[in-house]
């Protein structure tokens, strides 16, 4: 049986650019990111699109699911939904490697749950500036927010139109109606 050999983050940014889809980094294996559902689509825009009309042209900004999230701790890289800097850095920025997310927003999905609530949500939790990590359901109408607390992170769950998730990080609150009107 051959060695299976991890990847580094280097290698893994020259072999995804010759690919014609998205990859993850996942301890040192090269994953491809399979298509969303419109649910996804839909709740992952509306998230996209309320925190960057709602951070304007302030020191933050709000990137979509085209940036890439590398965490040193674990030699790993991610492409979160939606996530916001303040201000941005970026590692690569050919490549679109952001550095220092404060929030991160995750629409989840059957065959990434486990792992977006598990071990990605470890490896997110090993950055310094990352204060929150906003978890949105395609199928429902509900949201979870892990929020740095101390040494540790809450957890807070919101559900049903009439709620609002107040994200500390960026000074933003999101209305669960405005993320799911077209659900």
């Amino acid at each position: 049986m051959p060695t299976v050999v991890p990847l580094t983050f280097r290698e893994f940014l020259r072999i995804e650019r010759a690919l014609d889809r998205k990859a993850q980094l996942v301890k040192g294996q090269l994953l491809l990111m399979e298509g969303a559902s419109k649910g996804h689509l839909y709740v992952q825009g509306e998230a996209f699109g309320t925190l960057w009309a709602a951070l304007g042209a302030g020191p933050c900004r709000a990137f979509g699911s085209d940036v890439k999230i590398r965490i040193p701790a674990t030699d790993e890289g991610f492409y979160p939904d939606a996530c916001v800097a303040c201000p941005s850095e970026f590692v690569d920025d050919d490549a679109g490697v952001l550095a220092n997310p404060c929030l991160v927003v995750e629409v989840l999905s059957k065959s990434t749950r486990r792992f977006d609530l598990g071990d990605k949500f470890a490896s997110y939790a090993t950055l310094p500036s990352l204060q929150e990590v906003l978890y949105l359901e395609p199928s429902r109408v509900h949201a979870e927010l892990r929020r740095r607390a101390g040494e540790g992170w809450e957890t807070l769950t919101f559900g049903g139109r009439a709620a609002t998730v107040p994200l500390r990080s960026v000074g933003v609150d999101l209305s669960l109606a405005v993320l799911y009107r077209d659900l």
